[in-house]
Formats: C-alpha cells, structure tokens, sequence
C-alpha cells in the first residue's frame, strides 16, 4: 500500500488547471460507480502505473519507470453503499479509473481484478459521459456527451 496524494478542488479548479489540455488536447470525464462513501469527497490521486506479465495494473507514488497518471475525481452522491463518482481524466492510462479508485480503497462496482466483491449491475460501474478532442483533420474542437446509464441510478436508488 502506499500514500494517495491528495488535492481538495472543486470541478471549476480542476477545469481550470487544465485549460491548456482542454483546448488542445483530450479530456475524459466519466461517471463512476465504486463501493462504499469516500472519506474525501474531493482530490487528486497521481500514481506511476506498470502492467505486470498477468497484465494487472499497479500503482506507485514514486516513479518506477511506468506511466505518469492524474486522475481527478469528485463524489456526486453517495446511497446504499456506492458512490457516484465523477472522474476527469489528465492522462490517459489503461486501467487508471480501475487502479486509482482501488487506491483509494473504493472499487469500481464489478471490478474483481481490482478489488470489488460488488456486482450488482453485472457489469463495470464505468461510463465515460464526456469526451472532448480536437478532430485531427478539421482542427475543430468535438465534444460528445452521453447521461448517466439507468443501471448507475438504480444501483444508487434500490436497496
């Protein structure tokens, strides 16, 4: 186990950090399903991530040679258990969400690679809400947005 790195921001900070990777670059914001309520409703976790030979993903606090990974996340409500949890994406990582969320003792929902013993919606209580890039040809800044699947709500609302 080792330290998450903790930095309380509100949605409009974080947005603001990134501004330069907003209008340049990619951005992910996805909302979560994990277990249990988050002692810190808000932070930062930054973590070195390596896949080892079973391609699991493992986190680090110092740099081991892997990816540098910076997730976001703010929890939106929490009911029954689970938490709603909006994550922004400031790198891009295989398994980041999957990784950092365990890190902080919190799985996502049907994530028994990572840690949950939760799979009540059978399926990963991942779902990325926003994308946001700039088309390669055109130059155009694209954004798409899809809701909150229906499972997300009902995991939240049911007992």
């Amino acid at each position: 186990e080792h330290d998450v790195v903790w930095e309380t921001q509100t949605r409009t900070d974080v947005l603001t950090s990134l501004t330069g990777d907003v209008a340049t670059g990619e951005i992910t914001f996805t909302s979560d399903i994990v277990e249990g309520e988050l002692e810190k409703a808000q932070g930062c976790i930054r973590s070195w991530l390596t896949e080892d030979k079973r391609f699991v993903t493992h986190s680090s606090p110092v740099d081991n040679g892997g990816k540098y990974a910076v997730t976001h996340y703010n929890a939106l409500t929490s009911s029954n258990g689970y938490s709603l949890v909006e994550c922004v994406l400031e790198t891009g990582r295989k398994n980041q969400i999957r990784v950092h969320m365990a890190d902080l003792g919190h799985p996502v929902v049907g994530d028994s690679k990572y840690g949950s013993k939760e799979d009540s919606m059978r399926r990963l209580g991942l779902h990325a809400y926003m994308l946001c890039f700039t088309h390669p040809v055109t130059g155009k800044r694209m954004r798409f947005e899809t809701p909150v699947p229906a499972c997300f709500e009902k995991c939240l609302n049911e007992k």
